[in-house]
């Protein structure tokens, strides 16, 4: 799926950088009206569900860290609303930065705020661990001779913390990206792994040249592109160097969005915006300005089945751990409560229908995961 820049759901506006039309339902004629939660507004079930998830991570903060903290949660999705009550008058960086005046004027520092100060830290650990546990169910990894690769590793701090999990020797865990200001670099040596800077992408390769990756053929035992993969704008290139770089029996482990619709792309595309321009403080090296997201993000989004798809073209068979798509929640869409009845887990048609005969207000659907994540193993 091509990424499209986002639409805000529900409400008629965008959120992301250059707008387009609202999905489903034109909304230009209806009246803005004082919204609440998402069942206020008559809107498609896939638009509300969007919409639900939208609502969801906002409330719970950066990667989460809010998701206990009802006060902070609730400051956040009447920011959230507030901000885009102008409709398609209101401009997407305006809405950034209310948020981003909610977030850091009356969120952080308060007592919720600081209870959940830890996260960041278990944050890189579960994302290590969940990681280090698949990979081990597929094969085994010698300390002393196995390596590991990290494409797209950020500030480096998920890498080094699976190669401490897998057992393996810092200077054989190895990790690479384009992006600048990402806190590695120098500090790379003492963060445990070997950090190699990687030029920007051009407009029809990913870094271009003959080898993509600046690695030797047959390296590494494991190679991983945890939410990589859809900023890359052509996939065959770095694909094709995965597996040259991977020694026989390597795995090539992804994590990454199941965007399965426009709607869904535009959600994910807000979500990514809040991390430049709303959880991060404005003096961060990560943090973003006004027209940055428009002149500078782009994304490019596709089905668990298309990724799988993609790897595999590049000649890396799916891994038997895997099944049609491997999420880490299991692969219940949502669970769906009402007043009077017990929680259930609901699953494609059957959410469908129960957002459209559902109660209305009586009825909350909580996204299991608001992001969609998936896994994929795939074996040299």
């Amino acid at each position: 799926m091509r990424r499209r820049r986002a639409v805000l759901l529900v409400l008629p506006v965008s959120v992301c950088g250059c707008a387009f039309q609202p999905i489903g339902r034109a909304t230009t004629a209806r009246p803005q009206v004082a919204v609440h939660n998402l069942w206020d507004v008559e809107v498609p079930y896939a638009e509300a569900l969007e919409w639900q998830r939208l609502m969801q991570f906002v409330g719970a903060g950066p990667y989460g860290s809010l998701s206990r903290a009802p006060r902070s949660r609730a400051t956040l999705q009447a920011a959230l609303l507030e901000a885009v009550r102008g409709g398609h008058e209101v401009d997407d960086d305006d809405v950034y930065d209310a948020l981003h005046a909610a977030f850091h004027g009356r969120v952080v520092g308060s007592a919720e705020h600081a209870a959940a100060s830890s996260w960041a830290f278990d944050r890189t650990g579960k994302r290590a661990e969940e990681v280090a546990v698949l990979a081990q169910r597929c094969r085994t990894f010698e300390p002393q001779a196995a390596a590991l690769l990290d494409v797209g590793c950020a500030d480096g701090a998920i890498t080094a913390a699976l190669g401490q999990r897998l057992g393996l020797r810092p200077a054989a865990v190895h990790g690479c990206d384009s992006k600048e200001q990402m806190l590695v670099g120098e500090e790379a040596a003492s963060a445990g792994f070997t950090y190699t800077q990687l030029p920007p992408q051009n407009e029809h390769f990913w870094w271009g040249g003959e080898a993509v990756l600046p690695y030797e053929d047959a390296s590494f035992d494991l190679v991983t592109a945890l939410m990589t993969l859809h900023h890359v704008r052509n996939l065959k290139p770095l694909l094709d160097d995965v597996r040259r770089v991977l020694r026989p029996g390597g795995l090539f482990i992804f994590r990454e969005h199941d965007c399965h619709s426009r709607a869904n792309a535009a959600v994910v595309d807000i979500m990514h915006g809040m991390h430049h321009r709303t959880w991060a403080p404005a003096d961060h090296p990560n943090y973003r300005g006004r027209g940055w997201l428009g002149a500078n993000y782009s994304a490019f989004y596709q089905s668990a089945e298309g990724w799988n798809m993609a790897v595999t073209a590049a000649g890396l068979a799916p891994h038997p751990v895997m099944g049609p798509r491997l999420r880490p929640g299991g692969d219940a869409e949502a669970v769906w409560r009402s007043t009077d009845e017990p929680a259930s887990a609901l699953h494609g048609e059957a959410l469908a229908t129960q957002l459209q005969v559902g109660g209305g207000e009586q009825q909350v659907v909580h996204c299991v995961d608001p992001k969609r994540v998936v896994f994929g193993v795939l074996l040299k």
